[in-house]
């Protein structure tokens, strides 16, 4: 992609040190005016595209730091499987003094490999190293072998982070919210909560038939609040714009609180929807990051914990782990409802 970007990056170079000169139509004469990237953004493969990523569908799997997902080791026969201890690949993260080490670590035989439908798990690990600038370059030498690429998690280096000229990017493309994370994992969410089959159906994790009626009939008072785009809410199994999925988001916890939904349950729905009114605030302060930093940490090991068990682990998706880089780009970035 850089074949194409490159022009990009050459035109906004000349921007920045030489400047254009455009018409003012209030003063009625020329001004130089300089231009220069802030940032970045797209849906997960157009951004995936330019960062030159391998993909959230691959062992490193995050956008913006090499958190690995859980593999697994054959054990006698490939029915019988062991999972390989997050904590063993946690110990050869160290890239850049043991080598060697790592790359016996990461070989399949080694580290397993990851299983269909098996989530994205931080395991209560927030602090892997950020495919930042720095770690960008230090890693450029081992681009080369095929064994660390999948931990690494991008294919070559990019002139998008090479490009100094620019004021903002830091660790990649701005993470969009509304539609790359909250979107995702409401519908997911929502999603589990409606799918009732009477031979599925589990007691205190799905909203019962009459409890989604009652739900319904709740929705349609809000005919006379439409969103942005002109749509109604009568029915939500029928939420088709990210803005539809986010109104419900904030709605949840009041919608669900008299249901037979666990209080377990309850309270990752309530802690969604004040992650999501953090997201689409436009006032905040210094002091509450340290705060949502460890409201969203915790609420993801929450929400870990609660779908760990071999049916549900798909539930766990990039998009939740990715919530733990929303107070980082925020403080780089600014208010998340910019973008």
């Amino acid at each position: 992609i850089d074949d194409y970007m490159n022009i990009v990056y050459d035109d906004l170079t000349r921007l920045s040190s030489l400047g254009i000169f455009v018409h003012d139509v209030i003063d009625n004469r020329l001004k130089k005016v300089y231009v220069t990237v802030i940032s970045a953004n797209g849906d997960m493969p157009a951004v995936n595209k330019l960062a030159q990523n391998l993909g959230h569908n691959s062992l490193s799997y995050c956008r913006y730091c090499i958190c690995p997902r859980d593999t697994y080791k054959s054990s006698t026969s490939n029915t019988k499987k062991t999972k390989l201890q997050q904590e063993v690949v946690n110990k050869g993260l160290d890239i850049f003094n043991n080598v060697e080490s790592l790359i016996q670590l990461m070989k399949p035989s080694e580290r397993g490999v990851v299983k269909k439908r098996s989530g994205c798990f931080s395991n209560g690990v927030f602090d892997f190293p950020l495919k930042d600038k720095s770690f960008r370059k230090k890693v450029v030498p081992l681009l080369n072998n095929q064994t660390l690429l999948p931990l690494i998690g991008f294919k070559e280096d990019t002139s998008y982070f090479n490009f100094d000229l620019s004021t903002g990017i830091a660790i990649g493309p701005i993470l969009d919210v509304m539609h790359n994370i909250l979107e995702g994992l409401g519908q997911k969410l929502v999603s589990f909560l409606i799918n009732y089959e009477e031979r599925d159906f589990q007691p205190g994790m799905n909203l019962g038939k009459n409890e989604i009626i009652k739900l319904n009939k709740v929705l349609r008072c809000f005919k006379n609040s439409p969103t942005n785009f002109g749509e109604e809410i009568t029915d939500i199994k029928k939420l088709y714009k990210a803005e539809q999925m986010l109104r419900i988001l904030v709605m949840l916890p009041s919608l669900v609180a008299k249901t037979s939904l666990s209080d377990e349950l309850k309270k990752i729905i309530s802690g969604l929807a004040k992650i999501v009114s953090f997201c689409f605030s436009f006032w905040i302060k210094k002091t509450e990051i340290p705060e949502i930093t460890n409201f969203i940490e915790d609420f993801i090991s929450s929400y870990e914990s609660y779908f760990n068990r071999v049916e549900h682990r798909h539930m766990v998706t990039v998009a939740l782990h990715e919530l733990v880089h929303i107070p980082l780009l925020t403080v780089l970035y600014g208010q998340m409802i910019i973008f």
